[in-house]
């Protein structure tokens, strides 16, 4: 598999010159930066590159992107910045590497022994800590394990997608025809199903709010929630969790904490202005 990195376009990739592979355990991390999953794990993955880079370790982080946004290497180089990540990053715009892996998740982990035999693979947050016990075993250190975000009841509803490609909401438009776009809340809402209300435009990857008082309802279980946005202009989304107000600033494409509160479940209302595109919503 590491052969497959011979082949790339040098323009592909940040932080590094070139990648010099041969003789070391190399580690190739799949990610996307707007993934709340792996921007959990990378901090761990950063530690570990640069305690074991020195004893013959090496990591390579894949960015194959998930939105169209992830597609410009400016994002890209911004969230390597503001991440801190300094291991070398390969641009994986048209998923060549996603393809020749045959992989399929965000975060995927695969690590090779100094021969280039695959001896370890994990995906998800727990997959980050099971690859950290490998490395302690190996190298005989101690890196410090991931804590996950899970709720205790272990009912924690999975990622909810809004665009039209992967998203299915809990209401449709008030009105018929293709060109509708006005929504109202039904009487009763299921929990786990998104519900908007307003004057949305749905396109394939994300819904985007066209007059400013639009909002979107949810009834969830999870003990942390965190969303990826997008806004021309900064915006302020105001965030409702059981009647707990807090605000967040959508200044740019990418992936936004909203709430860590303790509690394992609850009722979430965004207010959304004019011009905030929202793409997903996750729930630890």
């Amino acid at each position: 598999m590491l052969e497959a990195f011979d082949d790339i376009d040098r323009d592909w990739l940040m932080n590094s010159d070139r990648l010099d592979l041969q003789g070391k355990y190399v580690l190739v991390d799949f990610w996307a930066y707007s993934c709340i999953n792996c921007i959990r794990g990378i901090p761990q993955i950063e530690e570990a590159y640069k305690l074991l880079y020195p004893k013959g370790f090496i990591a390579v982080g894949v960015h194959t992107p998930e939105f169209d946004f992830e597609k410009n290497p400016a994002n890209v180089s911004n969230a390597i910045r503001r991440l801190g990540i300094t291991y070398p990053v390969v641009l994986d715009q048209e998923y060549y590497l996603w393809a020749y892996f045959n992989n399929q998740f965000w975060p995927a982990h695969y690590l090779f022994d100094p021969t280039g035999e695959l001896v370890f693979e994990s995906i998800g947050e727990e997959g980050t800590n099971e690859l950290l016990g490998v490395l302690n075993e190996l190298f005989h250190v101690e890196l410090p394990v991931l804590h996950t975000h899970k709720a205790d009841n272990d009912r924690t509803i999975p990622e909810l997608y809004l665009g039209r490609n992967r998203g299915e909401l809990g209401n449709s438009p008030a009105c018929k025809g293709s060109s509708c776009n006005v929504y109202t809340l039904p009487h009763r809402m299921e929990s786990g199903k998104i519900y908007l209300n307003g004057i949305w435009e749905r396109h394939g990857q994300f819904v985007e709010s066209l007059v400013e008082q639009c909002s979107i309802h949810l009834d969830y279980n999870g003990v942390d929630i965190s969303g990826v946005f997008d806004s021309d202009v900064p915006r302020m989304i105001n965030c409702s969790i059981n009647g707990e107000i807090t605000n967040l600033t959508i200044d740019g494409p990418s992936s936004y904490h909203i709430y860590d509160g303790g509690n394992t479940g609850g009722s979430l209302v965004l207010n959304v202005p004019k011009g905030v595109r929202v793409y997903t919503l996750t729930f630890g």
